[in-house]
């Protein structure tokens, strides 16, 4: 922030005196902006609204000076054929539209979605049996660059990618190298 970079944060839990502030400015201000997406797409129908609020006139805690404008999403739709409905907060350094802030996040969660279905469900990162938090952080950085070689390469599957390298030093040694020489 200091570095003049912008930011868009979701406000978690954790964050009681926040979250209370920014419910409480949600409640009592009029929306400065509005969009609403519907989606169906792989079985689920979901309806988004995004309602952008101004920071400004919030109780905020110390600290949190740098928020220009609050946003709210609302989720609602049909999930394995289950209604379900769920409100995120997120916190902006910058100024824009419903319209403008949908866009980013979504392709965060586009983003987010893509990379935990690889690391998690193809690589079992999340049932891999680590508990030393440095290792966990070392074997996921390490994850992150071996999905990144084969992007890279142009390896249309990981998994298949994964069965093509794997036990094979001399092929595996040959795509890292081949990486160092781009």
């Amino acid at each position: 922030m200091e570095q003049g970079h912008d930011f868009v944060i979701q406000v978690k839990g954790n964050r009681k005196a926040l979250q209370s502030a920014l419910q409480a400015t949600i409640e009592t201000q009029t929306a400065l902006s509005e969009y609403q997406q519907n989606q169906k797409q792989k079985g689920r129908q979901e309806q988004r609204r995004y309602r952008v609020y101004d920071a400004k006139a919030a109780s905020l805690p110390q600290g949190w000076n740098h928020i220009k404008q609050i946003v709210q999403v609302k989720r609602n739709g049909i999930r394995k054929g289950k209604e379900y409905e769920e409100t995120s907060v997120y916190i902006a350094s910058l100024n824009g539209t419903a319209e403008f802030f949908s866009t980013g996040i979504r392709r965060h969660w586009g983003i987010e979605n893509e990379l935990h279905r690889e690391k998690d469900v193809q690589q079992n990162e999340d049932h891999n049996g680590i508990r030393t938090p440095n290792v966990a952080l070392n074997v996921s950085l390490l994850q992150t660059m071996v999905i990144n070689l084969f992007r890279l390469h142009g390896e249309p599957s990981l998994k298949y990618a994964v069965e093509a390298y794997a036990n094979r030093p001399k092929k595996s040694f040959g795509l890292i190298n081949s990486t160092l020489c781009i």
